[in-house]
């Protein structure tokens, strides 16, 4: 599972950090690859992609976690043994579910196994924001091969469900979101010393297990 976000950077030059994050065995995370660029955009994204995709991946990431920011679509097609899912609780911020109990339901929907079990979870929501939201399960059914872990392959155009493990239930860019709020004002120092520091601060987070 690989996770890719990108954070403004705040000193006098200006631009962007484009990361992609992920654990290791031990649940550690890891940075894999960054860059810096001027804006976050489609070609920024397949550049890092590319490069991230000869020199780290070796073509064996099986599942790519995203904010649905248009450049990273670059993902299907620069990592085409890739799936590519959305972030679950970016979903649910743009529905207009940004609280606790948005959070926990569209994740919860999310994490589903089976598709009798997603048919149960979107029967529930329907049930709970039908009156306020009437056609959220509309919505969630258009998103669900983007984001639900039980259809995710079914967008690709084959009828095998992803297996659970192979997303060890990881439905949200998290691992990206805290390598940006490890970052702090980091994001106003000199590009050089910016990535030195960015480094740093992963390297302890590692060894310390978070």
């Amino acid at each position: 599972v690989a996770s890719a976000d990108a954070t403004h950077l705040t000193n006098v030059f200006g631009g962007v950090m484009n990361t992609i994050g992920s654990f290791d065995g031990n649940r550690r995370r890891v940075t894999l690859a960054l860059s810096l660029s001027a804006c976050e955009n489609r070609e920024n994204w397949e550049q890092l992609f590319q490069t991230a995709l000869s020199e780290l991946f070796a073509n064996d990431i099986h599942l790519l976690i995203s904010d649905r920011d248009k450049g990273l679509i670059a993902a299907d097609e620069v990592l085409p043994n890739c799936v590519h899912s959305f972030c679950a609780v970016h979903i649910a911020r743009n529905l207009g579910l940004a609280n606790n109990a948005g959070y926990h339901d569209i994740t919860g929907l999310a994490r589903a196994a089976t598709i009798d079990e997603y048919e149960d979870r979107l029967r529930l929501l329907g049930e709970k924001y039908g009156k306020s939201k009437p056609n959220l399960v509309t919505q969630l059914e258009e998103l669900s091969t983007k984001f639900c872990t039980c259809k995710l392959l079914m967008n690709e155009g084959t009828n095998v469900s992803l297996p659970f493990e192979t997303n060890f239930g990881v439905t949200s860019n998290n691992i990206s979101e805290q390598e940006n709020s490890a970052l702090g004002e980091v994001r106003s120092l000199p590009y050089t010393a910016a990535i030195l520091e960015f480094l740093s601060r992963m390297e302890t987070l590692m060894q310390e297990r978070r």
